[in-house]
């Protein structure tokens, strides 16, 4: 196992520290943001933090920025709270790769 900021490679895929403003205008990843506990990826959800809405918008927003199915995304930690977890199942390089490109071209 190793760890990029706010990216921890696992054996079968990705673990994200994220931070997630829900209710905003747009959703966006806005970046790296430095929390409490460590780095984390800012993400801004249009949806609202309601009955789980904005938990499943950031599960979808991460698998379609990523490009990748959604079943392989999921929510390990966090699901009412704005500090949250969560796991991209696939090939690690591969994913670490795709994620970088989203932070460069954000």
């Amino acid at each position: 196992m190793t760890s990029t900021g706010f990216a921890q490679v696992v054996e079968d895929g990705l673990v994200l520290r994220l931070y997630v403003q829900p209710g905003a205008k747009v959703s966006a990843i806005l970046g790296e943001r430095e929390a409490g506990d460590g780095p984390r990826l800012k993400i801004k959800l249009k949806a609202r933090a309601i009955e789980g809405q904005a938990n499943a918008a950031l599960l979808e927003l991460i698998a379609e920025l990523m490009h990748v199915p959604k079943s392989t995304v999921s929510l390990q930690a966090g699901s009412t709270a704005r500090l949250k977890t969560v796991h991209v199942r696939g090939e690690s390089q591969t994913l670490l790769n795709k994620l970088h490109q989203l932070i460069i071209n954000d």
